[in-house]
């Protein structure tokens, strides 16, 4: 996983890299694809008839201007899965926003992200969940889930639904919180340090998240990239 972008086929294993995010992309009928991405740019994907397609993406690198991600499901059967993995720094900001559009019949797409904010980083998340009169039996839903490790870093999520089918399942969820002060001291009564009891306590807070992505081996790359991103790994300000 070379590059910046990456598709890959879960059924012939084919890679395929893009050095930037592509403006259009279709997830061919009956394929089951994965793409994984570092940074989060303008684009619109469509997924036709039983396709599947799970993105992963992994970022520290913010970006200035909010950015759309566009999801059409325009065939029956379409399976989506978005897992979202941030660790803020210094000031780095991620304002973005994905619209699933769901536009056949009984079609799913789960949104799942979970950010650790540094510094006074932030992330600031839109997510739309469209359904059309068409898509009955759509079956959507949104979480947003933030851990703050500074008094400074922030925290935003906008849910939107828009629901025009009447058989339909839907909804979403956001937290916001702070590490877990008793797990902390139980961390630091076993003679962890601070830095050691903190990354593992983030470590379990994404944990969950990783373990929904298909592929093991790209589960072990996610672990291994944050563990990379996070500050005490790094020379950075938090």
């Amino acid at each position: 996983m070379s590059k910046k972008f990456v598709l890959k086929n879960l059924i012939t294993h084919e890679e395929t890299g893009f050095e930037e995010f592509p403006s259009e992309l279709v997830i061919p009928e009956g394929s089951e694809q994965l793409l994984f991405c570092s940074a989060i740019r303008n684009g619109t994907v469509q997924l036709r008839e039983g396709a599947k397609l799970t993105v992963v993406f992994v970022g520290s690198k913010g970006w200035p201007t909010n950015q759309k991600m566009i999801f059409d499901l325009v065939g029956r059967n379409t399976d989506l899965t978005f897992l979202g993995f941030v660790v803020g720094l210094e000031k780095e900001s991620f304002p973005f926003e994905t619209i699933s559009n769901h536009i056949a019949q009984q079609t799913k797409a789960h949104y799942y992200l979970r950010a650790a904010m540094f510094g006074a980083s932030n992330v600031d998340y839109q997510g739309k969940l469209l359904i059309k009169k068409s898509a009955q039996l759509a079956d959507t839903y949104l979480a947003h889930h933030t851990l703050l490790l500074s008094d400074e870093s922030r925290a935003r999520t906008i849910p939107a639904l828009e629901i025009e089918a009447d058989d339909v399942k839907a909804g979403h969820a956001a937290t916001i919180g702070k590490v877990d002060k008793d797990l902390m001291f139980y961390l630091l009564s076993r003679g962890i340090s601070r830095e050691q009891a903190e990354e593992l306590l983030i470590h379990g807070f994404f944990e969950t998240q990783v373990r929904m992505i298909p592929e093991e081996a790209t589960q072990t790359f996610v672990r291994e990239m944050i563990t990379k991103l996070l500050p005490s790994h790094q020379n950075v300000v938090v």
